[in-house]
């Protein structure tokens, strides 16, 4: 997909998986919006790769509205990269019953959240 004069949002993007993504979408010469909960880290994110920070908490509608705004400001919106997270290292699935029933929960709220994510972004 070529990315040139487009923008990308890339939740989670303060940290781990979602820092090193906007690091790599920023070699494509788009415009990365990185957007996370973590200001002070998303911001030095952000200026490190020549982007945008939009502090966004992912269950926050709002939050997404305006890190679409933001994106669509730059450039157009061309993609979505969902790497936010909920919870600190552990195990996310597990057969014991009361593990089992966190993981559920755990799951069903990425899910959740991915598609109204996508759905805000295509909807603007």
């Amino acid at each position: 997909m070529d990315l040139t004069n487009a923008s990308v949002i890339v939740t989670g993007g303060a940290s781990g998986l979602g820092a090193a993504t906007c690091r790599r979408l920023a070699e494509t010469a788009a415009t990365v919006v990185v957007a996370d909960v973590d200001a002070d880290r998303g911001r030095e994110v952000a200026s490190d790769v020549g982007g945008v920070f939009a502090e966004m908490d992912v269950l926050d509608t709002d939050a997404v509205v305006h890190a679409v705004e933001s994106a669509r400001a730059h450039a157009p919106l061309r993609a979505l990269v969902c790497c936010a997270g909920i919870s600190r290292a552990k195990r996310t699935v597990s057969l014991r019953e009361d593990r089992l029933s966190q993981s559920r929960r755990h799951l069903q709220l990425h899910q959740d959240r991915r598609i109204r994510d996508e759905h805000t972004g295509a909807r603007r």
